[in-house]
């Protein structure tokens, strides 16, 4: 039997046309590989792929079905989320910047809460690199570098996260300065904490 279109692994071109439409930068064979890990690390449209930054079957069709859905207008990475959304604000200004490296559990804790909020959650800041992070004065070792942590508008109590059980022994809290956000990161056994 003919393999239809969606049961072929796609070139290599083909997936880099892809994952640069769904916001990755790519201008090296490594960051070809790099940006098909971090697609593979952070896909929440379906079950877990495997993380070998190998343009195989299955993630080729998890590449089709996420491409599909950008065309449509639908989000890419989870049910209500797209990868852009998520990716560095630096532009492209440091050169080592992955774009886009945000991990499952942290895709699927933000439909969580958007589940328990009942309406959308706009991402206020998902990545950052190195570079960007400490020209935006970051935390030394925050979990925005490490692709499981995210901020948003300030539209929920910090009570009303506990009491919904969202990013729950992990850590979530509230900064008060000049742009107020709240922040959940998917770090293990975290209590709530304040900064700013």
């Amino acid at each position: 039997m003919p393999k239809t279109d969606d049961d072929r692994t796609l070139t290599l071109n083909q997936g880099e046309a892809i994952l640069e439409s769904l916001g990755w930068r790519i201008r090296t064979a490594g960051e070809r590989r790099q940006a098909i890990e971090n697609f593979q690390r952070g896909w929440a449209l379906g079950p877990s792929l495997k993380v070998d930054g190998i343009l195989g079957p299955v993630t080729s069709a998890a590449l089709r079905i996420s491409e599909s859905r950008r065309r449509r207008g639908l989000p890419t990475a989870s049910a209500h989320f797209s990868f852009v959304e998520v990716r560095c604000k630096c532009g492209g200004k440091f050169s080592g910047c992955q774009r886009i490296w945000f991990k499952r559990s942290a895709f699927q804790e933000l439909e969580a809460y958007r589940k328990a909020k009942g309406s959308g959650v706009p991402v206020v800041s998902g990545c950052r690199c190195v570079g960007h992070n400490r020209a935006v004065h970051g935390a030394t070792h925050s979990r925005h570098m490490f692709g499981d942590a995210a901020d948003f508008p300030p539209e929920r109590s910090l009570q009303w996260f506990a009491d919904h059980g969202l990013f729950s022994g992990r850590g979530w809290n509230h900064n008060p300065g000049t742009h107020p956000v709240r922040h959940g990161d998917m770090r293990s056994l975290r209590a709530s904490w304040m900064y700013g």
